[in-house]
């Protein structure tokens, strides 16, 4: 019974969702890729509501159900029986009566197995598509035969547009650059090497002395040059979506001067490499929405970027890898062990985090800081290698391993739930519906 209602769910989104597209005519901008989707949507979002009526998928909606339910209005949960009958109802007065509704959708399109962007097309194309990422050991690989078929999947975005539209495509990543042939849509191209059309220069993760601050860098877009200075978002990943947004700007009809000074007011997303102070004087970088090999490697190079009395990264599962999953665990384990002074593993595939840093010859630098864990059954190499089963767990034990002005890194898959531990090491929890993802509804049972 639930199946066959979950069906009929799904029926009356798709079809609700075209008649509102087919009244309305929003120009529809679609983001696809394995990384950076929803921070590449929000800093493109930023860009654009400073002249118009936007409106941007919230968290992950970016399925047969998000996305629709994007495009019937302005949600951010789902809920029971008489939230769909007001989405529907809603939906069905703006259908009949006229509404006030956005001149641009940014909508994410997520592919999770094999068709997934197809159907998500038989609801709406976009007329910009960007194509973010590809990777080598994607999530969500195991419903794939292999790492080049979820590629294909996303790339589809490109392959929908039609003449009139734009692709925007990352130059740095050659699977993302080639979806250049699958379409005849203008193309436009973003990233740091040279030969990309919007050229990130000159990065650099910040801070002033201990004190992470955030990232500064140039965009160049033929002979305009400006540089770009946002507080409290770290990573090359955050560069890249706003490389994306200035691409959407200047095909809209904006300059990359007018964009500069936009560029400031935006805000990394909850759980994206996100900075929140900490107890006892330490910094938090909490990006514990979701990970992958990808943007755990990223996260790990702004740990490593960044200067501190100690770093501690606090790594968790990374889920849907199959065949890849333990090899990818312990590069991730081998990347850390190079430069942070304390790992903590969170969950039973981030173990192989932990085997890949001790192979590495994980030395032990000082034995006065190894930490007083009570009740924990899997410490490893105590001082510098330790691991818990899972995020429950850790939070109990986290406060006695932290020390003063750490500054510590937050990553794990989301159903690890290392928000979790982010949320006991913030100094403000209060702030944790703001600050961090998940803390709401079924979430927080």
């Amino acid at each position: 019974m639930r199946k066959i209602l979950l069906k009929i769910l799904i029926f009356l989104l798709k079809h609700f969702s075209r008649l509102i597209i087919l009244k309305y005519k929003p120009i529809i901008i679609g983001v696809s890729g394995t990384v950076g989707k929803s921070s590449t949507k929000e800093a493109i979002y930023n860009v654009l509501k400073a002249k118009n009526k936007v409106r941007a998928s919230r968290g992950s909606f970016n399925n047969e159900i998000g996305l629709p339910l994007t495009i019937l209005g302005e949600y951010y949960q789902t809920g029971g029986f008489l939230f769909w009958l007001k989405v529907f109802f809603l939906a069905f007065f703006k259908i009949i009566f006229k509404s006030d509704y956005p001149k641009f959708l940014i909508l994410e399109y997520g592919a999770d197995k094999p068709k997934d962007i197809d159907y998500l097309l038989q609801v709406t194309s976009p007329l910009i598509g960007v194509f973010v990422s590809s990777s080598d050991v994607p999530v969500h690989v195991e419903f794939y035969s292999c790492p080049k078929e979820v590629a294909e999947e996303d790339a589809k975005i490109i392959s929908s547009l039609s003449e009139k539209g734009f692709a925007i495509l990352n130059f740095d990543d050659k699977t993302v650059l080639s979806s250049k042939n699958l379409t005849k849509a203008k193309v436009l191209t973003y990233g740091f090497n040279k030969g990309a059309d919007v050229r990130i220069t000159g990065f650099k993760n910040c801070c002033q002395g201990y004190n992470p601050l955030g990232i500064i860098f140039k965009l160049q877009y033929q002979k305009q040059s400006v540089t770009v200075k946002i507080d409290g978002v770290f990573g090359k990943g955050q560069a890249y979506a706003t490389a994306v947004s200035a691409a959407v700007g200047l095909i809209l009809g904006f300059t990359l001067k007018e964009m500069a000074d936009i560029f400031p007011f935006y805000q990394s997303l909850p759980g994206r490499l996100k900075l929140i102070k900490g107890i006892k004087s330490c910094y938090l970088i909490d990006d514990s929405y979701n990970t992958s090999p990808s943007s755990a490697k990223e996260a790990l190079d702004v740990l490593k970027d960044l200067k501190a009395k100690r770093k501690v990264a606090i790594l968790g599962d990374m889920l849907e890898l199959g065949e890849y999953s333990v090899e990818a665990h312990k590069n991730i384990g081998k990347l850390a062990a190079g430069f942070v002074d304390v790992l903590i593993t969170v969950g039973t595939k981030a173990k192989f985090i932990a085997e890949g840093a001790r192979k590495t010859k994980f030395i032990k630098k000082n034995i006065s800081d190894c930490p007083l864990v009570i009740d924990c059954p899997l410490v490893i190499d105590c001082p510098l290698v330790i691991s818990f089963a899972n995020s429950d767990e850790a939070k109990i034990n986290i406060e006695k391993i932290i020390k003063p002005n750490d500054l510590i890194l937050v990553k794990g898959s989301q159903g690890v739930r290392m928000e979790k531990i982010s949320f006991k090491i913030m100094a403000e929890p209060a702030k944790a519906g703001q600050l961090l993802p998940r803390q709401y509804g079924k979430w927080l049972k």
